[in-house]
């Protein structure tokens, strides 16, 4: 039987008891509604000495199908496919950029849905079956983050907003095409309405003693997206990069004519088949990042695991691997569990050459293959001494 600290069994009086939460809510109020391909931006304000807490901030919104097929619905399992860009500012300083965001937060939900996340969670995103997305009615709301896992804005960061240039996020909507599946119409539309940020603000004398005597800093994932078309056998697929840490990359393969094909189910779930291909390595300046090609999908999924440990509690990755759910990752960053302290990533900003990824096929791929690739690498995020936040790549 395990022992109890006596503090457990008689109570105690903490020794600080000066934090206050306050949740906020940030309406977008330029406009009643944001179409399909538009654009908007939030941001966010500054409450006396409160800090926005980057752990709890979500989007709500309801989206509105428009169309003549009543079984028109987001074609991807989460509906954060809707936004096809991601920007987050710091005044004019962009600290954020994440392009074709609508594939990345696909990937994400992909290798984080596991079988015991709550029903109603997998709701308010809609990570549901199609046929279970098909019957839902053609305006509903939802309630999703904004970011990717352990970027700014979804991490576990407080930020001084009063002390700083404005924060601002912008948001650019994917065209319908891209994101809306329909057996039948060829020009379904949507668009969204009742914008609005729902945020966690912190008051807590402590923590702003502790920001008045030390500067803010803190380490968060930068997000990158590499575009490569895919013609031949032995492909070439070339990443640049100026950062002091990448830290790991996923790609993903898919033919080209699929990827707006509003038609097409699975447009950012089902991938060019692992069965095609041969073999895969890295070149990392000029050198071999693999002593031997990676040439078995077992092999290749070890490897997906060792940079993404959550997969192995993924309910979407199976045996399918080896053929319609197959993605190639690369772990960089090689140190144990202390990585959140010490970075063992490349530090690409010193190489002299592009990172290329090398996939050997078993012949020449039939259609034009597109290649999207995600680097995920280290970023200091600072605060200057004129009240600027910054990055450091």
């Amino acid at each position: 039987m395990p022992q109890a600290n006596i503090d457990q069994l008689v109570g105690f009086a903490k020794t600080a008891s000066d934090l206050e939460a306050r949740k906020i809510k940030v309406r977008y109020q330029v406009s009643n509604s944001v179409p399909s391909g538009g654009y908007f931006r939030q941001t966010f304000p500054k409450i006396a000495d409160d800090m926005l807490d980057c752990r709890d901030i979500k989007m709500r919104f309801n989206l509105n199908i428009t169309s003549t097929d009543a079984l028109t619905c987001v074609d991807s399992t989460t509906v954060q496919s809707i936004f096809n860009r991601v920007r987050i500012l710091s005044g004019s300083t962009v600290l954020c950029d994440i392009n074709q965001a609508s594939l990345c937060f696909q990937l994400e939900r992909l290798v984080q849905s596991a079988v015991h996340d709550s029903p109603y969670e997998k709701y308010l995103i809609g990570d549901e079956s199609q046929a279970t997305r098909q019957a839902y009615p053609s305006s509903r709301e939802y309630i999703c983050s904004i970011a990717p896992l352990r970027t700014l804005l979804n991490c576990g960061a407080l930020l001084p907003l009063s002390r700083m240039s404005d924060l601002h996020v912008e948001i650019w909507l994917e065209s319908s095409a891209r994101c809306l599946y329909s057996a039948s119409d060829g020009s379904p539309d949507y668009n969204i309405s009742d914008i609005e940020l729902l945020t966690t603000y912190i008051r807590s004398p402590s923590l702003s003693a502790h920001f008045n005597g030390n500067p803010l800093s803190f380490h968060v994932n930068d997000v990158t997206h590499r575009y490569a078309n895919v013609l031949n056998q032995q492909s070439l697929i070339r990443w640049s990069s100026a950062h002091t840490s990448l830290n790991k990359t996923i790609t993903v393969l898919r033919q080209q004519s699929n990827v707006a094909a509003g038609d097409y189910p699975g447009k950012m779930s089902t991938f060019y088949s692992g069965a095609n291909t041969q073999s895969y390595n890295a070149f990392i300046n000029n050198v071999l990042y693999f002593e031997e090609d990676i040439d078995s999908q077992p092999e290749s999924w070890q490897q997906f695991r060792s940079a993404f440990p959550e997969v192995k509690h993924s309910e979407f990755f199976d045996s399918d691997f080896n053929t319609t759910k197959n993605v190639f990752a690369l772990n960089i960053q090689e140190a144990p569990f202390f990585h959140e302290y010490i970075t063992s990533g490349v530090k690409t900003s010193n190489l002299n050459s592009d990172i290329v990824l090398r996939v050997n096929f078993n012949g020449t791929p039939s259609t034009p293959l597109q290649a999207d690739s995600f680097l995920i690498s280290d970023a200091l995020i600072y605060l200057d001494t004129r009240g600027d936040l910054k990055v450091k790549y």
